[in-house]
């Protein structure tokens, strides 16, 4: 499997990382912003790992890179703004793409989900929640609220003091207990230190209470999920979101 990745922060770092240990999996290129120093230079000579010869490339050239050496996924841990540039180069060109990036509008969500149905031959999953644990915490939550549906429900999401908007995860686990619920559930945001990710919900009656939590102690758990959904889209067109995956994955075991 051939693997594009877009976005070289802390998350794209573990994925050139795993991309070392998985067997079948080969990191062909990496894209950067336009005008980045890391534009000309190898995968090897940015992270600290050694033989990557593989080449960086300004986003803007991304369409005549696909002409001489299509990956099969690109990975996408950048912004919307880039990942929305590269939407219609990957889609024309069948390069399936797993999205984990957050922020999008309603218009731009949209839009991934219909490239993806229409566009022949191309797939993505879009998987802001991206980590195997944390999928498995919104089934656990979501059949906690239909066997405890007057319970008051409430939702604390912990992360670095760098990040600014409510994580996409937290908001993605109030839909589906407000989609059971009927009922707005509240999502409190907590910015401190350096917490790769915490996500708690609790579940409250009267006379008690139920707390589920997943936290990512590394990015090295979305570097993970993104190479299982990459796996995924191998052999599938279309839209899908991480919950497809892990229910794939896990009835694989």
């Amino acid at each position: 499997m051939k693997i594009a990745l877009c976005g070289l922060g802390k998350a794209g770092v573990q994925l050139v990382r795993l991309a070392t240990e998985r067997q079948g999996v080969e990191l062909s290129m990496a894209f950067c912003r336009d005008g980045s120093d890391k534009a000309g230079k190898t995968i090897s000579d940015v992270f600290p790992y050694k033989g990557f010869s593989s080449p960086i490339f300004e986003l803007k050239s991304a369409a005549e890179v696909f002409l001489r050496d299509k990956p099969d996924v690109l990975v996408d841990f950048s912004s919307p703004d880039a990942t929305m540039e590269l939407l219609p180069l990957c889609a024309a060109n069948g390069v399936k793409m797993v999205i984990c990036t957050t922020n999008f509008t309603s218009e731009e969500l949209a839009l991934l989900e219909k490239t993806a149905k229409e566009t022949q031959g191309f797939g993505l999953v879009y998987a802001p929640n991206i980590t195997l644990g944390v999928n498995v915490l919104m089934e656990l939550v979501e059949e906690t609220s239909r066997y405890l549906p007057e319970f008051d429900y409430a939702i604390t999401e912990k992360h670095h003091n760098r990040k600014e908007d409510v994580s996409a995860t937290a908001r993605k686990i109030a839909k589906r207990l407000e989609n059971v619920l009927k009922k707005p559930v509240p999502v409190n945001s907590i910015r401190v230190g350096g917490y790769v990710g915490l996500h708690e919900v609790m579940a409250v009656g009267e006379f008690e209470r139920i707390t589920l939590i997943h936290e990512s102690f590394s990015r090295q758990a979305f570097a993970n999920g993104a190479l299982l959904a990459a796996d995924y889209l191998l052999c599938r067109t279309g839209y899908f979101e991480m919950r497809d995956v892990v229910m794939d994955y896990f009835g694989k075991r």
